[in-house]
């Protein structure tokens, strides 16, 4: 059963897309916060994590993303934001596996992680 932790700090998001994967059999945990999803992350190992660029706190959405990689957590992350696709490369490169913008469909996000999920 793959296992997905999604981190957005808004609820709406949360509440969308977390029934439509636990249908699918996912296992599906999730956080509002960088700080609190760091050590989640690392303790679970999630499949795909779901990556929201602005998160509540200290730590932001790339702060989670480096310290992912900088552990050598093997998740595939799938970072999503609402900001100019001027940012891509730079998350591309600091790791990501796929880049969304928000809005996001939970068919995109589903798309996505299915790719993923076959590597």
């Amino acid at each position: 059963m793959p296992k997905l932790f999604i981190v957005d700090d808004e609820p709406t998001f949360q509440e969308a897309v977390k029934p439509f994967f636990e249908l699918k059999g996912f296992t599906v945990l999730a956080s509002m916060s960088g700080e609190e999803a760091l050590p989640q992350i690392e303790a679970e190992k999630p499949d795909v994590v779901i990556l929201d660029m602005h998160l509540s706190g200290r730590i932001d959405g790339m702060g989670v993303l480096r310290q992912i990689r900088e552990k050598k957590i093997p998740a595939s992350v799938i970072m999503l934001t609402g900001m100019e696709n001027n940012i891509k490369d730079e998350v591309l490169s600091l790791g990501a596996d796929k880049f969304l913008n928000k809005p996001v469909t939970v068919k995109a996000l589903n798309a996505a992680i299915e790719e993923l999920l076959k590597k």
